[in-house]
């Protein structure tokens, strides 16, 4: 399997099929879902066109990764940078609450 497939495949799995969202009420469901949706749609342009995600989709994936806060990569971003062979950053740099 290409990197770059393999990538998006394992974040999609554990996006979309993670413990975290067992406990999720209808409203936290919607909420999480469309913003996922925003993370992941323009991955596989990014991917074509630069071999890399630029900082702010990184930031909005560890945004929702229960593993990431603002001062460290969550597991999803260290696995999805690992395949792709991706450098992070030492830290995020945006606001990664938890919304």
């Amino acid at each position: 399997m290409n990197k770059f497939d393999k990538a998006l495949h394992d974040l999609i799995c554990s996006t979309l099929r993670g413990e975290h969202i067992r406990d999720m009420k209808l409203h936290e469901i919607q909420q999480y879902n469309y913003h996922l949706g925003v993370a992941l749609h323009n991955i596989p342009e990014y991917l074509r066109n630069q071999g890399e995600l630029p900082l702010e989709c990184l930031n909005a994936i560890n945004m929702l990764d229960p593993t990431g806060s603002e001062s460290h990569w969550g597991e999803w971003c260290t696995q999805f940078s690992s395949t792709i062979g991706q450098k992070l950053p030492t830290a995020p740099s945006c606001d990664t609450s938890k919304n």
